[in-house]
This record gives C-alpha cells, sequence and structure tokens, in this order.
C-alpha cells in the first residue's frame, strides 16, 4: 500500500477505514444531502403510518363504542350445532353467545333501566367489555349477581356503587311476567350508546338464565366477528353458503367490522391503503435514490481509479459503502428520535383527546409503535442500500479503465448521434439565450434513464401527495353535513325514551330516522286515523318563514293504516316457524288477524313523486328485483320497503308475492279510540268490532331491499327493522281510505339566514310541543346541521389534521427531492463546470443553463401529472365515492398550482444560490 503521511497503514482494514473517511470528506456535500434525505424518509414514514395507525385505531374505538358491541354479524335464535360450525370457519374470528333475559322496570314507574342479559366468556371478553370504560368489579358468576352500566344505576338512585351491594330490580321476563329480584352487583361500567339512542344494556349470570327457563345453548344470539378484510356482505353470502339454517326465518344480520369501517373512512378500503402505502413508500425510496444516482458517474470514476490502483471488488464495495454509513445510520437514528419524541408528545395530545373526547377518551389508542419505527428505520437502510447497489453493481462491472473514464452515458451511440445534430444544427445559427436552452436540453438528454426516472419520482411524490388532499377534502366530515338539509322537521314517540329513538345525527353517516321500534311503538297513544306528526299548521308556519329557501324544501307526506295481506303476500314476513296457513288455522278463533300476530298490524305509507318513483324503477331494473313498478307508477300498486330483514330463503319468496293483492284500513278514529279506552269490559262488549273503512284491493308491488347497493335517496319517515313501510303514488294514495298528512319537513335557509330560521324553527316546535303536551300527542323535533356540525367539531379537526399532515409531508418529500436532484447535481458536476469556466461561460450563463434544465424537469413532470395525474386522481375520486357516501371529488387546482411554482422556484432558486457563493467549480 502507498504511504500515508509517511508510513505505512498497520493493516489493510486501517487503510480501507482511512480511504472512507477521506472519501467521505471529498463528498461532504453530497453526503450532507443524504443524511437529511434520510432522517426525513425515516421520521416522515413513521408519523405518516402512525398518525394513520393511530386514527384507525381510535375510529375502530369509537365504532365499538357507539355500537356497544365488537360483533358486526348476529345470528338470532341459533344452536350449538350452528356455533360450532361458524367457529370452524377460516374467515371468523371469534363466535360468542348472547341470550336475551328480560327488562329491568324503572323504579318511577315508566319505561326502563335497562335490558338483561346473558353472555358467554367470548361474548363478555372479546365482543362486549371493549365497548365500555371505567370497567369495575367482574363479569357475573353467582346466581344472583348482576353487572350494570352507571347510567342504570343513576336511574336506580345509586350514585356511589360498591362490589356486593343489595339492588332490588322488578325485571319482566315476558309479555306479562314479571318478577322481583334482589341481585348482589358484581361490577359496573360507563357505557357511550345513550349518544346514539340505544337501550342501556346489564348482565346476569348463565345460572341466573337458566334459573329464568333460558339457556345460551337454544335460541341464542350468536356474536360473529369475521375477517377485517371482508365486509359485511361478503361474510353474509359466505355464511349463508356454509351455515346450514334450521328455519327460513332464520338469517343473518352481517355489518362491517369496526376496523374496516376505520380503515375505509381513512382511505376506502384495504386495497386502497395498501395501494397507498406503496405509493408513499416509493415516492420515499427515490427521495433517497436520486441522490445517489446523480452523483453516481462520480462515484464510478473514483472507484475505477481506485481499482486501478488494486483494490479488489469487495474492497471497492466496502469502501463505498463506508463513505455513506455515517450519512445514513445518522440519518436514520435522527429520524427516529425525532419521530419518538413527536409520537410521545404532540401527537397524542393533539390526536387523543380531542378525537375521542366523547367517547372515553383515548386512553387505549397507542400513537407510538416501536414496531411502525423499526419498519420504517429498516426501510431507510434497505433504501439506502438499494440505491447505492447500482452505483457498485456499474463499478464492479467495468473494467478499471472504463469505470474510470465512466461519464454515465453510451459514447459510440451518442457520439454518431451528436454529430448528425451538430451538422443538421450549423445550418441554424442560434442566439446566445438559445444557445444555453440547447445545452440544457442535450444536459438533460444526455442521461435518459435518469432523466425518465428523476421526472417519474416527481410525478409521483406530487400524486401522492395532491391524492392525499383529494381524500382528505372529499371524506371531510363537513360534506356529509352539507348533504343533508339544514334543518329536518318531524315527530316523536310517546313511547318510553329507553326504547331508543334512533340516531337524531350523532352518526352523520347514519340515517337519522333508522329506529327500532315497531308501529305499535312508533304510534303508541297516536295510534288514531286523525294523528299527523306534524301539523297542517306547524308545517305552513315552518314553510313561510323568514329566510326559508323554498326551491329546498321536501316535503315527506303519507299516513298510518292497516294492512291485510293475502297468504302468499305475507309469507316472507312470516318469522314464526309455521305457514301463515296454519297460523290462521291455529289462532282463528282468537278474531285476530295473523297480521296482528306478526306484528304487522300497522304500517307507513309515503307518497313518492314521480322523480322518486322513476329512481326505483331504474334501480329494480338495474337489480333485476323482478318488481311490479308500471303498477306503482300507475297509482294501482304499493311496495314494501325493508330494511334488509329476508334472508335469501324469503327473499325467493317476496319474489313470489308480486302481484299479490293487498287491503289497506284506516285507523280507529281519535273519537272512537278515546270512547273505547274510557269504557268498561261488558260495554266493549256491547260496542262489538270498530267499523273501519278499508280499501279496494291494491297491487302487491314487491319487497325492496333499501339497504342495497345504489338504493336512491329521498326523504323518509321512521323506518327499520320492525317497521312495514310501503311506497306509492299520489294517484294510489288517494285509493286508501285516508287523508294524506306530513310526516316531516326538509329545507334549507337561504345564505347567511341559517341562525334566524333556527330560531324559528326553535319557537314553532316549542310552541307546537306545549300544545301536544295538553292533548297527550307525541311532539315534534327538528335536527340541525350546524348543531351536528359543532358537535363534531373536535372529530372533524383531528380528522382533517391526520390528512393535512400527511398531505404536508409529501408535499414538502417531492420539493426536497427536486433540491436533491438540483444540489446533487451541482455538487456532481464540479468538473464540467470547471472546464466551462475556463472556456469563457460566466456564472451567469451557468445559472440560467441550469435553471433552464431544471425548468425541463418541471415541465415534463407538471404535464405527466395533469395528463396521466389527472386520471389516476379521477379513478382514485371514482373509488372513493363508492367507499364513502358522502365523498365528493375536487380536483386539487391550487395545490397543484403551487406544488409546481415551488419546483420552479428551487430550480431557479438553487442556481442563483450557488453562484452567489461562488465559482460552481469549487
Amino acid at each position: 500500500m502507498r504511504e500515508y503521511r509517511g508510513r505505512m497503514a498497520g493493516s489493510a482494514r486501517q487503510a480501507m477505514r482511512m480511504l472512507s473517511r477521506r472519501g467521505a470528506r471529498a463528498a461532504a456535500g453530497r453526503n450532507r444531502i443524504l443524511f437529511f434525505a434520510v432522517l426525513f424518509c425515516t421520521a416522515a414514514m413513521a408519523v405518516i403510518f402512525t398518525f394513520s395507525t393511530g386514527r384507525i385505531q381510535a375510529e375502530q374505538i369509537r365504532s365499538v363504542r357507539q355500537a356497544g358491541t365488537a360483533a358486526s354479524t348476529c345470528l338470532d335464535r341459533a344452536d350449538m350445532s350452528q356455533y360450532e360450525s361458524i367457529r370452524s370457519l377460516s374467515y371468523i374470528q371469534a363466535v360468542g353467545r348472547k341470550t336475551y333475559a328480560g327488562r329491568a322496570v324503572s323504579p318511577k314507574g315508566e319505561g326502563y333501566v335497562c335490558r338483561l342479559s346473558a353472555l358467554d366468556e367470548v361474548g363478555w371478553e372479546v365482543m362486549e367489555s371493549p365497548a365500555y370504560t371505567e370497567i369495575e368489579g367482574h363479569y357475573p358468576t353467582g346466581e344472583q349477581e348482576i353487572m350494570l352500566p352507571l347510567r342504570a344505576l343513576d336511574d336506580l338512585g345509586i350514585s356511589r356503587p360498591r362490589e356486593g351491594m343489595e339492588i332490588s330490580l322488578e325485571v319482566e321476563k315476558g309479555l306479562f311476567e314479571k318478577s322481583r329480584e334482589t341481585f348482589l352487583l358484581s361490577g359496573w361500567y360507563t357505557d357511550y350508546t345513550e349518544v346514539s339512542g340505544g337501550e342501556a344494556q346489564g348482565y346476569i349470570s348463565v345460572a341466573k338464565l337458566e334459573d329464568w327457563g333460558g339457556s345460551l345453548k337454544e335460541e341464542t344470539e350468536l356474536l360473529i366477528l369475521q375477517r377485517d378484510t371482508l365486509d359485511g356482505q361478503q361474510a353474509e353470502e359466505r355464511l349463508y353458503r356454509d351455515v346450514g339454517l334450521e328455519t327460513d326465518a332464520q338469517r343473518f344480520t352481517g355489518g362491517n367490522t369496526a376496523s374496516y369501517e376505520a380503515v375505509r373512512r381513512l382511505a376506502g378500503g384495504y386495497g386502497t391503503a395498501a395501494l397507498a402505502a406503496a405509493v408513499i413508500l416509493t415516492g420515499m425510496f427515490f427521495l433517497i435514490y436520486n441522490v445517489m444516482q446523480i452523483s453516481m458517474a462520480g462515484d464510478v470514476r473514483q472507484m475505477g481509479l481506485l481499482h486501478i490502483l488494486g483494490m479488489t471488488d469487495a474492497q471497492l464495495r466496502d469502501f463505498y459503502l463506508g463513505q455513506l454509513k455515517g450519512s445514513v445510520l445518522g440519518g436514520v437514528l435522527a429520524g427516529t428520535a425525532l419521530s419518538a419524541i413527536l409520537l410521545l408528545t404532540w401527537v397524542p395530545r393533539i390526536l387523543g383527546e380531542k378525537y375521542l373526547r366523547d367517547w372515553g377518551g383515548a386512553e387505549s389508542v397507542t400513537f407510538f409503535h416501536p414496531g411502525i419505527l423499526a419498519a420504517c428505520a429498516a426501510f431507510a437502510l434497505l433504501a439506502a442500500g438499494g440505491a447505492a447497489l447500482p452505483v457498485i453493481l456499474r463499478a464492479v462491472s467495468l473494467n478499471a479503465l472504463e469505470a474510470s473514464a465512466y461519464t454515465g452515458g453510451r459514447p459510440g451511440k451518442r457520439r454518431k448521434r451528436r454529430a448528425v445534430t451538430g451538422e443538421q444544427k450549423r445550418r441554424r445559427p442560434r442566439s446566445p439565450k438559445r444557445e444555453l436552452v440547447f445545452m440544457a436540453w442535450q444536459n438533460v438528454t444526455r442521461h435518459r434513464g435518469r432523466f425518465l426516472l428523476t421526472v417519474l419520482s416527481l410525478s409521483l411524490g406530487m400524486e401522492a401527495a395532491l391524492g392525499a388532499l383529494v381524500v382528505a377534502r372529499g371524506a371531510d366530515y363537513r360534506g356529509a353535513v352539507a348533504k343533508r338539509p339544514d334543518f329536518v322537521v318531524a315527530g316523536s314517540s310517546c313511547y318510553p325514551a329507553e326504547e331508543g329513538e334512533g340516531d337524531l345525527g350523532g352518526n352523520l353517516e347514519k340515517d337519522p330516522f333508522l329506529t327500532g321500534k315497531d308501529g305499535f311503538s312508533l304510534l303508541y297513544d297516536n295510534d288514531y286515523d286523525e294523528f299527523s306528526p306534524i301539523s297542517p299548521e306547524v308545517k305552513e308556519q315552518l314553510l313561510t318563514a323568514e329566510g326559508v329557501d323554498q326551491s329546498s324544501v321536501k316535503l315527506a307526506e303519507g299516513g298510518y293504516l292497516s294492512p291485510a295481506f293475502s297468504r302468499k303476500g305475507l309469507e316472507p314476513l312470516n318469522d314464526s316457524g309455521d305457514s301463515v296457513e296454519e297460523l290462521e288455522e291455529e289462532y282463528g278463533s282468537t278474531g285476530l288477524p295473523v297480521e296482528v300476530m306478526l306484528g304487522a298490524d300497522f304500517c307507513t305509507v309515503q307518497i313518492l313523486s314521480e322523480e322518486e318513483i322513476q329512481e326505483l324503477t331504474d334501480f329494480a331494473r338495474e337489480q333485476d328485483m323482478g318488481l311490479d313498478m308500471d303498477s306503482l307508477a300507475g297509482g294501482n300498486g304499493v311496495l314494501l320497503l325493508h330494511d334488509h330483514i329476508l334472508s335469501p330463503a324469503r327473499e325467493k319468496l317476496a319474489r313470489e308475492s308480486v302481484g299479490e293483492p293487498i287491503t289497506f284500513s284506516a285507523l280507529w278514529t281519535k273519537e272512537e279510540r278515546e270512547r273505547r279506552m274510557e269504557a268498561t269490559q261488558e260495554e266493549l262488549e256491547q260496542m262489538g268490532e270498530v267499523q273501519r273503512q278499508t280499501s279496494q284491493p291494491l297491487t302487491l308491488c314487491g319487497y325492496m331491499n333499501t339497504k342495497a347497493e345504489g338504493f336512491p335517496d329521498f326523504p323518509r319517515s321512521w323506518h327499520g327493522e320492525n317497521i312495514l313501510y310501503f311506497v306509492t303514488s299520489r294517484e294510489g294514495f288517494e285509493k286508501l281510505p285516508t287523508e294524506a298528512k306530513t310526516l316531516l319537513v326538509e329545507l334549507d335557509a337561504e345564505d347567511g339566514r341559517e341562525a334566524d330560521v333556527q330560531k324559528d324553527i326553535e319557537r314553532i316546535t316549542a310552541a307546537e310541543n306545549r300544545k301536544r303536551d295538553e292533548a297527550g300527542e307525541a311532539g315534534v323535533f327538528f335536527i340541525s346541521a350546524g348543531d351536528l356540525l359543532e358537535e363534531a367539531g373536535s372529530y372533524i379537526f383531528v380528522s382533517n389534521l391526520v390528512f393535512a399532515v400527511i398531505a404536508v409531508l409529501l408535499i414538502f418529500a417531492g420539493l426536497l427531492n427536486y433540491f436533491n436532484v438540483c444540489v446533487t447535481g451541482i455538487l456532481s458536476r464540479r468538473g464540467e463546470f470547471d472546464m466551462m469556466e475556463k472556456i469563457g461561460m460566466t456564472r451567469r450563463q451557468q445559472r440560467w443553463m441550469l435553471a433552464a434544465e431544471g425548468g425541463f424537469y418541471v415541465l415534463t413532470a407538471a404535464v405527466l401529472l395533469l395528463t396521466a395525474g389527472s386520471a389516476l386522481l379521477a379513478v382514485l375520486g371514482a373509488v372513493m365515492e363508492r367507499r364513502i357516501s358522502w365523498f365528493a371529488f375536487h380536483w386539487p387546482a391550487g395545490p397543484a398550482a403551487l406544488m409546481t411554482a415551488g419546483l420552479f422556484v428551487i430550480c431557479l432558486g438553487v442556481p442563483f444560490l450557488a453562484c452567489r457563493r461562488g465559482s460552481l467549480s469549487r
């Protein structure tokens, strides 16, 4: 080896270290850029993926607490064979058992304290307990033990519960079966279903359930949690295929898992989330790769000279990696430390406290994931190694002389092309400025592969950032509120509130008029023909209020009646296990219609406009439902809308029921109802049956599932699994024995008049409720989009913050990538600039030549972004619109222009600053 400072190195290893240090000092500029690139890559990936993971986890917790269970799919009236069969399926994570036991009656004499159920171990540990916080005590094991939510204890007047205390409850175990029980409190917890109108849930032991005649082995409800990558419809279809049902009345009720919903709200689904992650990783890889490749020619020449001096291929590899080791490892460690500080301090305070403020806090949300940090650090190391690999392979693939003279091009082919081009160009003299532009173009196209790769990486980074902005803006929860009317006014029910009033807007994705009530509960104490949820006076006052945009007003009109089906028409609703004919024979002596036995004695009939009927007709034809939509449009039929209550076997029965006759009878009058309610049993016998007006037979046009994808959106009143909901045309409704009532009113305020209109609505509804309280009628209420937006303020802030941070990091990554390309390119071309200065090129000319080179990069990336990038963004928008109901695609013209302008600033600014500091050749 050669002498170094007058003495020989002690060993080849020490000599290699010395050479690596000298090489690192010689490439200090490139290595500093590499250090910051690796640092940013590590920190940005850690923050992006941890932000995303934290948001998914928080969204998952929110969904579970809001639903009161982690179960996504249910099967009612199941037995042990079905339980074991479902447990064995590969796409099922867990199955729990739950049996309803009864309700605890409120000591106030009206309503209930809570439902009482019994669970098996999986049902409690996996399905139900994740929905609660502040759990104290244990699940009931002794026969008289009970576990209650804190709000149920508050209703019982217990403010300081203690384990083992006695609680006396009146329990309603059946329709007419009540008993008083003394329980021992085994535990308590805080639940969150009250926000969405859900009933409180308490638990008894399995021993107590069996003492009351129940069982977890027969007629039990199975709580099913499928694999997160399966949506509810896919899981339901597979379960129907793989699990045998005891009767046609049994059905699976499928839904998405909380994790699936969280990923869907963030990125549209697991597929798009994986694609987004791949794009981000690719962009971060190019951030490091471009730094290495632009200085590749100089690195190969350096190793070629060392090869001439006798270094082996292995020594060349160690020498090159030794130069990079300090920058890469330093960048990884610094990026990891910076990420850890952010994720342990700032992120939990900003995201956790605000995101789950109304859902029990974010104590269980983890924003610091060592595994994610380690994976990001490992990726940065692998990216640096992968970027260095082509340099090493190129150096060892060439002989020493070729490597020492390497310029990155293919000399023979380029010289021939350059000679021909030069001959042609000499015929057309250029001005000095045009000559600089031509030189810049020649410099750019001299390494076409590097040029195209750099442009693709720039475009990819910009596309990723713009994609994040598209998702952030389109998925903003304010869009869900914007799609709703400013105000909705509807009627409530006199039935006790513990039964649930539906979700009055707490969940912005959920239909606010979806309820678990049946027709009897909906019309409780108001089951007479004259009852109108919105009286004509209130309707008039609402429509004439100052500031109301009259063009936005939508009314849901119709009425409440009693339907009478044919046997074939009623069979799809029959969940008794016997046929309708058998039910008629068994209960015919009671004088009650079968509809009463099946809870189908009350229904809502809504009037649809011609446009709404046409939308339903188009939907039915697209889905090939086999419905009689002509009779519906012609005013001769009614269509039954249901909330996915039919199993596949009953769907077949529903198709067969199309065309069956159906009649409707008016409810009794208010006068008749009051007279009979006050009469004695003897007087009732003397009065005989109530004489009701009945319509002529209409055509049952079929059953339509409102949960099917693509179902048209139009205003509907209270509906749910237990409510019969018919629609018909106005001509069809005129054939029914009742007058049309207003079921609900939707309206918007004129711009800037929202507060004034809300004050008027508050005044109108308050006055109406005072009058109805005196008359014993159900009141009215209203939903304000502005109030919903205010309630969801923290959630919207955090959701937008997550997307904003991701978008800003990706935008900065794209700008940093181009900055690195510019600076590294200048540093790697010092010899070239030295020669140019010697032949007379001024620094000003060098600066404008470099600016022109940068301009070619930027213009090409911008063109690619506007063409292929626009198409990709449009595809992303279409996918998200299918996944998120309120998603609205907006082309991010402003951010795209700002990013392009930022690239132009860099391509002009970097050469200017380099020239200000001194000669580019230094």
